[in-house]
This record gives structure tokens, C-alpha cells and sequence, in this order.
């Protein structure tokens, strides 16, 4: 999709688009990211609706 890891914080990857966005994504493990965050990433940082996030993953 275009981000790159701009940095890492412990658990927590710092993710940049060329275009401005960001977003940080917690990586635990095999821990699953809960479908709440999941979507709150999805619609407020990579500003995309959820079908077009599916469309392109």
C-alpha cells in the first residue's frame, strides 16, 4: 500500500506514506490486532473505508 516502517518503539511500528499519512500499528507477537483498532486504523489513519482496505489487502 505504499507505507514504510519510519520507526520502532518497542512493539509499536511508526508506519509513513509518501503522501503524508501515518499510523502506528502495535505488533505483539501472533497477537491478532482486536477488530475495533483494526477498523479505527483503517478509517481514521489510512483514511480508506473498510471495502477498499479489502479490495487492495
Amino acid at each position: 500500500m505504499g507505507f514504510i516502517v519510519v520507526r520502532i518503539n518497542g512493539s509499536h511500528h511508526r508506519l509513513k506514506h509518501p503522501d503524508g499519512r501515518v499510523t502506528t500499528i502495535p505488533v505483539h507477537r501472533n497477537i491478532d490486532l482486536p477488530k475495533g483498532l483494526m477498523r479505527a486504523i483503517i478509517k481514521e489513519d489510512l483514511e480508506m473505508n473498510i471495502e477498499e482496505f479489502l479490495d487492495i489487502f
